[in-house]
């Protein structure tokens, strides 16, 4: 009861913060400040939570909604490009790499969409699941650049630069 309602507290208190601050949001690492100092902590929450414990609305609370629109679109395309290589790969290993990338992407954003992701922590120095993510996405688009560039007969990096000796 208290950890569920207390998550729906602080990811209303986060969409509410986006509505209030839509273009450029409240700033990064600002929720914790705003939600407990703030006005935005209802009476009823007794916690004092550092994140929405939600994805998308921590986006757009601490970066504002175009951040937001341009992450689901950077997400959106990278899920597209693989399930487009899975449905019609080249060969049956980009098929394999294809289904486990899309696999790990959908699969993290359903944890980050439900739990939200452990970017802020004191204890560490970079916020691995966010660093491996982006491994991922990247991989996503480099596998159907390559892919692309294989079945159009053309090379995926162009040899137009010389190492010099």
């Amino acid at each position: 009861r208290g950890s569920l309602l207390e998550r729906f507290y602080a990811t209303r208190a986060a969409v509410e913060m986006a509505i209030d601050h839509p273009l450029l949001g409240i700033g990064l690492d600002r929720f914790k400040t705003q939600y407990v100092a703030g006005r935005y902590k209802p009476p009823e929450a007794h916690l004092d939570l550092d994140s929405a414990h939600t994805f998308w609305p921590e986006i757009a609370a601490e970066l504002g909604v175009p951040a937001l629109v341009l992450v689901v679109i950077i997400f959106a395309a990278a899920l597209l490009a693989l399930w487009r290589l899975y449905r019609a790969p080249p060969d049956e290993l980009t098929r394999l790499l294809a289904a486990m990338l899309l696999a790990a992407l959908a699969a993290w954003l359903v944890v980050a969409t439900t739990f939200d992701i452990d970017l802020y922590r004191d204890w560490r120095n970079m916020s691995s699941d966010v660093v491996m993510m982006a491994v991922v996405t990247a991989a996503a688009f480099a596998l159907d650049r390559y892919s692309r560039a294989a079945r159009d007969g053309v090379a995926a990096v162009p040899h137009t630069a010389t190492i010099p000796r």
